[in-house]
This record gives structure tokens, sequence and C-alpha cells, in this order.
């Protein structure tokens, strides 16, 4: 089975938050394909972390994620929905 692109957006204003659900997500979802019999490809995978200027260096330990024990590349910058977006916005 295949599937086309897919785009996750998590957005908040608490900082440990931030820290922490993107790889909670990640795990929710690779546990849904794995009951769907779905696979995902992590060396197609890829993500950026847009946040400003200001708590950058707060958030710079979210620089690895993994889903199945495989890392995500991260990128700065993406053609999200035609439009070139970069990691500052």
């Amino acid at each position: 089975m295949y599937a086309g692109d897919t785009e996750i957006t998590i957005s908040s204003n608490n900082q440990a938050e931030i820290m922490q659900t993107p790889q909670v997500e990640l795990l929710n979802i690779a546990e849904w394909m794995k009951i769907n019999i779905l696979s995902l490809n992590a060396a197609k995978t890829e993500y950026i972390k847009i946040d400003n200027t200001r708590r950058r260096k707060k958030t710079e330990s979210l620089s690895k994620l993994y889903i199945n024990r495989e890392k995500i590349e991260r990128v700065d910058k993406k053609k999200y929905v035609g439009v070139m977006v970069d990691d500052t916005l």
C-alpha cells in the first residue's frame, strides 16, 4: 500500500511540551502504521523546527528525532504547499 506525503504540525507556547511532543507523536504514528500494516521510509522523512530567535537556544536539544530507531533528518528549509519555508520563518 502506498500513501502520499504527509505533514504533521506541532505548535505550543509551552517549552516542555515542545521538547516532548514531537517524539511522542512519532511513536504514536509508528504504532498506528504497524497496526495498519504500513511502513514509513525514514530515509525519505525529514523535519523542520521553526521557532523565533529568542527561543532558538532553549529548543536546540530538539535536534534529533527518531522513528523505528532510525534518525530523521533535520532540514532548515522545506517546501510546504508550494511555498518555501525556512526555520526562522
